[in-house]
């Protein structure tokens, strides 16, 4: 899922099957920052910025038909854009977070509301379950177990920097989180710390192989530094590093053997061997990233390189248009630069 608003489905080939489009149209309403799907691959669920522009509510919940992509239900009660949702092991029950600063709990078939969790005090970003606990993480720096069955909160831990992924391995019986540190912390499901693994980077995504196995981590971007990494379970030492994105990865996932990583200046997909690191496949658009650009006349330059030592990474202007004749060609020295943010 995207923030282009839609939802494309591919074969582990590259290959496009099928499309999901939501909405159309300008501005942030429709892109899509979460999606989950059943267990018994039945249900799709999306959010996202989605809801009603004029009242300001954006917290819809779509649920559709993952093999017809039909729209099945529209869950309301979030006042707030969703960030993450999950669905529980054994496919009873979604849960979803939101910046409106509550995890709510929905019972899956009906999709009727069962629960809300009101126990953080900044947005939520990262959801899951264990067996009839509901695991959360926000941007109060907090990660919650709760209760589901006996309403109440079992634990919690804050940590010194806000979390934002969560992920939940059932076989060993550990939850992996992060956020805007500089490390991977490790708990049981009493949130005693197990482990804390460093890193060079601030990790993201965070998923465990579906044996157990590995975890895998994205990254947000830090130049020179591998921006993809796999870690044994076992002893949680560093199993493997992929190179190959140029930019930020925060899609992250396994499949059989392979690796699924997306990101990058041209956010491209990447599905590769977690062994070899050979490539299988590349899914990728055209186009780039616009870093800098300038002005002069009927003249427009741009940039796609990014120049991390500059403020807002402005890079070089590499390229221009002339507007009376839209001929391309290589950009002069001679711009007025205009601010960029990323």
């Amino acid at each position: 899922a995207s923030d282009d608003k839609t939802i494309r489905v591919w074969d582990i080939d590259g290959r496009e099957k099928r499309k999901i489009l939501g909405e159309i149209g300008a501005g942030p309403f429709g892109k899509i920052y979460a999606i989950a799907l059943s267990p018994d691959e039945r249900y799709l669920a999306v959010g996202g910025y989605l809801g009603n522009s004029q009242n300001r509510n954006w917290g819809d919940i779509r649920i559709y038909n993952y093999k017809t992509g039909k729209l099945l239900k529209l869950l309301k009660s979030h006042t707030n854009i969703i960030n993450d949702l999950a669905f529980s092991k054994d496919g009873k029950y979604l849960v979803s977070g939101s910046s409106d600063r509550s995890v709510k709990v929905w019972r899956v078939g009906s999709f009727e509301l069962i629960k809300t969790i009101n126990v953080h005090n900044n947005a939520v970003y990262g959801v899951g379950m264990v067996g009839d606990n509901v695991v959360s993480v926000g941007d109060d720096n907090k990660i919650s177990i709760y209760n589901l069955k006996d309403d109440y909160e079992k634990y919690s831990k804050t940590l010194p920097y806000k979390l934002r992924y969560i992920a939940i391995n059932p076989i060993r019986q550990h939850i992996a989180v992060c956020g805007f540190g500089r490390e991977i912390k490790i708990y049981d499901y009493h949130l005693n710390l197990i482990t804390t693994i460093y890193s060079k980077t601030k990790p993201t995504g965070l998923k465990y192989s579906k044996d157990g196995r590995y975890l895998i981590a994205g990254s947000r971007s830090d130049f020179n530094y591998e921006l993809v990494n796999i870690y044994s379970t076992y002893n949680y030492s560093l199993y493997n590093s992929f190179k190959k994105h140029n930019n930020s990865v925060f899609a992250v996932n396994f499949y059989k053997n392979y690796a699924i990583s997306g990101g990058g200046e041209n956010n491209e997909i990447y599905i590769w061997d977690k062994d070899t690191k050979k490539i299988k496949t590349k899914i990728a658009g055209v186009g780039g990233s616009i870093w800098s650009v300038g002005i002069d006349g009927d003249r427009v330059a741009w940039g796609n390189s990014l120049n991390p030592k500059n403020q807002n990474n402005k890079g070089p202007l590499e390229k221009e248009i002339n507007l009376k004749t839209f001929q391309i060609s290589k950009a002069t020295n001679y711009y007025h630069r205009i601010s960029t943010t990323n």
